[in-house]
């Protein structure tokens, strides 16, 4: 019993110690303890997380096969969309700087606007900037062709999910860093004006373009 009681206030001393060298002078005892122990937690966990909300991504795989059935099958208006935005992009260099641009572009916008929303924000599903982008953009897809709009739908919303993972620095370095691409592209390869520049449907049939390139590259 003597033991224990000496124990006890050992801890005790033990734990104010690290609690004043984590932070002395603004935290009260064991405060800047617990609050070390959460952020190293949470630092640890980051990646397990990121691989939790950016699952639906691997909707992709599944989107591989059936776009392989349907792609012969788009409509007549999204075929238009699609030739038109490749006159904007002949040059191998050009069409791979926008294959890792635009999906930065995506994930970056999608995240941000994800900051912005309502309700729990740590709930899987949850109302925000990205899910009203998502799904807005979901209905030009389905409607300019469901059986391309479809699957391509399903990605978008696995890049939803795996932007919600990334902070805010590195989702504004993944948007402005996939513009750059973009404009690397055009005036160093391309030599033309982006397409949305006279057309701001270029904008949602780009990331659709991206889509159908790298299931069709020749």
């Amino acid at each position: 019993m003597a033991e224990r009681e000496g124990f006890e206030p050992s801890l005790a001393f033990l734990l104010n110690t690290l609690s004043r060298r984590a932070d002395s002078t603004t935290l009260p005892p064991l405060q800047g303890y617990k609050l070390s122990i959460e952020y190293y937690t949470e630092e640890v966990c980051q990646t397990s997380r990121i691989w939790r909300e950016g699952r639906g991504l691997f909707f992709f795989l599944f989107c591989f096969s059936v776009f392989g059935m349907l792609r012969d099958m788009s409509s007549s208006r999204l075929q238009t969309y699609l030739k038109d935005y490749q006159s904007y992009h002949t040059t191998r260099g050009n069409q791979w700087t926008h294959i890792l641009g635009i999906p930065m572009i995506v994930l970056g916008l999608l995240g941000l606007l994800a900051q912005w929303g309502w309700g729990i924000p740590d709930t899987v599903f949850r109302f925000d900037g990205g899910v009203i982008l998502l799904g807005l953009g979901g209905l030009f897809y389905l409607g300019l062709d469901w059986r391309r709009g479809g699957p391509f739908t399903l990605v978008l919303t696995g890049f939803y999910f795996l932007s919600r993972a990334f902070p805010i620095s590195y989702l504004w370095f993944f948007f402005v860093l996939g513009w750059i691409f973009q404009g690397v592209g055009h005036y160093y390869f391309e030599k033309r004006s982006p397409a949305f520049l006279k057309n701001l449907t270029h904008l949602l049939i780009g990331p659709l373009w991206i889509f159908s390139k790298l299931l069709d590259w020749d």
